[in-house]
């Protein structure tokens, strides 16, 4: 895309970001009303989100997956368009945006990190991302008939994400426990990546996607898989 005129910054996702216009007839301060409508809107869940376009003060904005830093927010309103694009200076190798206080470990260990509020506790390889929440109000789906533990008041706590998709854990017991404390917390508005994978906190979720598109939004209230 073509960039009109001196590029708009603004802070926004807890780093530096760039507006980049592609018409002329735009101005900073209407890109960045829009913009920061379209994140309002995905805060409240009126907005889809992650690779999903939804409308926002008549303009079409998609947003990518983290695995597709820098580019975060592409918004389109007929031949008017403009990019947000992440300026953060220490993104990881792999292009997603590293949260400082975890970083991506180079011994081959997993990449533990908790939500803010301890209820949910994840632990990211470049081969997986294994999520652990405590407290829920939805269903999982219908227990496994080969799951050893079927009687567990476990089932359903437990979350894997692969490059090839996601899946329930048959397990005892927590893979990653918040509660036994020491974990580095992911701040609300930070994120964390590493390999093919990218998970943000949300005030209202957890989001976790690959570089394929394929994910999982979690939370007390709703479990998204996509």
């Amino acid at each position: 895309m073509a960039n009109i005129g001196p590029p708009c910054q603004l802070e926004s996702m807890g780093g530096e970001v760039e507006i980049e216009l592609s018409s002329e007839a735009m101005s900073c301060a209407e890109s960045r009303g829009v913009y920061t409508a379209y994140k309002g809107a995905v805060r409240s869940g009126e907005a889809a989100g992650i690779g999903r376009a939804s409308e926002v003060d008549g303009w079409s904005c998609t947003e990518y997956p983290l695995a597709e830093y820098p580019l975060i927010v592409r918004c389109r309103q007929g031949t008017r368009r403009f990019d947000v694009v992440g300026l953060a200076p220490a993104a990881h190798t792999d292009q997603a945006p590293v949260h400082p206080s975890i970083g991506p470990s180079s011994n081959g260990r997993p990449i533990i990190f908790q939500t803010p509020s301890g209820n949910i506790g994840c632990a990211m390889t470049r081969a997986n991302v294994i999520c652990n929440i405590f407290k829920f109000n939805w269903s999982p789906p219908p227990v496994p008939a080969d799951c050893e533990y079927p009687a567990s008041s476990s089932w359903g706590h437990a979350i894997e994400l692969t490059p090839h998709g996601h899946t329930f854990l048959c397990t005892d017991g927590a893979v990653v426990d918040p509660g036994s404390g020491g974990f580095p917390t992911l701040q609300y508005g930070k994120a964390v990546g590493r390999g093919p994978f990218a998970c943000e906190s949300r005030e209202q979720a957890l989001v976790c996607v690959t570089k394929g598109g394929q994910g999982i939004l979690i939370s007390v209230q709703k479990l998204k898989l996509f």
